[in-house]
């Protein structure tokens, strides 16, 4: 179906909207997995980081750990600003959502929102998440909020923040890169299984169709020879 159009025309807008900016594609790079992409952007004249097509096929950890290194390593030079990824969000086998998310710089406040609905009993503070609690909690529970004291956010790292973040950010953007693939290819799956089924659905209808159909004219040629028969026995 709309699959890989539906990638194609939200890269397109993007495209579109990041060369208004920039006065044109020219500091624009694409990472395309899988060949329908790859297709579209060598025809868009845009430039291809690399041959990617077959890891669409066959996933590979390694591949995406290298894949995420380099642009890791681009960011941090200053060579790139900025980096999105477009993917299919696996939901369920009829809904796959088409997702825009970005990869780096690492947006923080994405995460707080997942984390809004959280009670006191959290170790995560927000302002997010305070003021959902103020709008939604009954008077009592406002009232023991207020004698409550505030959650404590003042954690000792061991051995030390930058090194602990040094380690995790890396390893969080190559899970993240990997699992946006798997939900890709999961995606596509529950793409093509719809799609088949649908195509089975209509073949189906168009042999009953056809049999009905058939069986009506082999009817109306059985009546007409009864009729002639009786016809020629009249006449006789």
């Amino acid at each position: 179906g709309g699959f890989n159009a539906n990638v194609i025309r939200l890269l397109q807008h993007i495209v579109d909207e990041y060369s208004e900016s920039l006065g044109g594609t020219d500091n624009i790079v694409v990472y395309p997995i899988g060949r329908k992409v790859a297709e579209k952007t060598a025809k868009m004249g845009l430039h291809v980081a690399g041959d990617f097509t077959g890891l669409a096929e066959k996933p590979n950890v390694k591949q995406c750990i290298d894949i995420a290194r380099e642009i890791e390593q681009k960011f941090v030079s200053g060579e790139i600003d900025r980096v999105e990824m477009v993917y299919h969000h696996f939901k369920s086998a009829g809904s796959q959502i088409l997702t825009r998310k970005t990869f780096l710089p690492i947006d923080i406040t994405e995460e707080l929102k997942r984390d809004r609905t959280r009670d006191l009993n959290s170790t995560v503070t927000s302002k997010e998440a305070q003021e959902y609690l103020k709008k939604n909690a009954s008077a009592a529970e406002q009232k023991q909020e207020e004698n409550v004291r505030p959650l404590n956010d003042n954690f000792i790292v061991e051995p030390d923040m930058n090194t602990v973040l040094s380690q995790l950010i890396p390893k969080y953007l190559h899970l993240m890169l990997y699992t946006a693939l798997l939900d890709s290819i999961a995606s596509e799956h529950a793409a093509r299984m719809v799609a088949m089924q649908t195509a089975t659905d209509n073949a189906d209808e168009i042999l009953r169709e056809l049999n009905l159909q058939y069986n009506k004219s082999r009817q109306q040629a059985i009546t007409n020879e009864l009729l002639d028969i009786v016809g020629g026995s009249v006449n006789n």
